[in-house]
């Protein structure tokens, strides 16, 4: 398995200045020595960095009130929840080039719509009723966000929920299925 070299390359707050260590277990795991923007140097595992679940040594969030960070989560309720969670990784791997699976979506030229990338509130509005009663029907850990067609963008028209069967099936490099009682 080749290892990213992320030597150089500032996520949020962190730069990477140098290879920490790499760990071989059940996982490969491989951490990296930051310097923060405030001159902290801290050890971050790759995996946090890439997806940015980590974001600074963690001055960044004692610097922000705890009156703010109450307000921000009042504005939607949902910063917890799996629905925000598939919003946000929907847009990170479609914008952030340093992230693992970047070259499967932003880096083919798919996008997330403006109204969408700008706004939470907006995909919620659009995709929250039906993600809803997908999980009712499904289960939370069967219902994610799939692309009608798999080349084009995170848009209303082109998106619905899908379980881990439909999405295997709906992928560019699948056949399409033929209905019964159709010939090659």
């Amino acid at each position: 398995m080749r290892r990213l070299n992320l030597k150089n390359k500032t996520f949020n707050h962190l730069t990477v200045v140098d290879l920490a260590r790499v760990e071989n277990g059940n996982r490969k795991r491989v951490y990296w020595k930051c310097i923060c923007e405030c001159g902290n140097t801290t050890i971050v595992r790759a995996d946090q960095l890439t997806s940015g679940r980590t974001t600074s040594c963690g001055c960044y969030n004692k610097s922000v009130s705890r009156t703010m960070i109450v307000e921000m989560n009042m504005t939607h309720g949902q910063s917890n929840s799996r629905f925000y969670s598939i919003w946000r990784a929907m847009k990170v791997r479609c914008s952030n080039e340093n992230h693992i699976a970047y070259k499967n979506y932003g880096g083919r030229g798919i996008k997330v719509c403006d109204r969408w990338f700008t706004s939470f509130e907006n995909f919620e509005a659009d995709m929250f009723e039906s993600y809803e009663q997908h999980v009712k029907e499904f289960s939370e850990k069967q219902t994610s966000i799939d692309r009608v067609n798999p080349n084009g963008n995170y848009e209303p028209r082109n998106c619905r929920w899908a379980t881990n069967l439909e999405q295997s099936k709906n992928k560019r490099n699948s056949k399409p299925q033929k209905s019964k009682g159709e010939t090659a």
